[in-house]
């Protein structure tokens, strides 16, 4: 294992980024590394959605986030994994960290996944919206976990 941190990065932290981080942990209940979210554009810590909450609480997914984070430099080494939502996050990610961030650390969901996929953000959906967002990332967080497991990532 040649990593020492897990960070999902989406543009804001409230909804996508903390329902991954919380399926990771739901799947590898004690992760060897940390696994947290982190947003790119966190003027001020919000609450995590509630949709988001509630669907992982009636999927019985618990370790949820609370309140929203900006990504910092210092929450990255050249050793951290990063996934983010879509590619424009990572390109953002590897603009934004370039002299803290290893490129080869860095991936789309899709792509820690091993398929093109981006995960569109349910923001503005109904509850519906957000079990659809939830079943697509258990089925893209198992993907990685298996992944990183067989070291096919990192």
């Amino acid at each position: 294992m040649d990593y020492d941190k897990i960070i999902f990065v989406t543009t804001d932290d409230t909804s996508v980024g903390p329902m991954a981080a919380a399926i990771y942990k739901g799947i590898v209940e004690e992760p060897p590394v940390p696994v947290i979210s982190k947003g790119l554009v966190v003027l001020f810590s919000e609450p995590v959605n509630p949709k988001a909450m509630d669907v992982l609480k009636n999927n019985n997914v618990a370790q949820m986030k609370e309140t929203s984070s900006q990504l910092e430099a210092g929450d990255i080494t050249k050793r951290t994994i990063v996934f983010a939502s879509g590619v424009r996050e990572k390109e953002a990610v590897l603009k934004n960290y370039e002299g803290c961030v290893d490129p080869e650390k860095v991936f789309t969901f899709g792509e820690g996944a091993g398929e093109l996929t981006d995960i569109e953000d349910p923001y503005g959906t109904d509850i519906i919206g957000y079990e659809r967002c939830y079943f697509e990332l258990v089925r893209i967080v198992k993907k990685i976990v298996y992944r990183l497991e067989n070291n096919m990532i990192g």
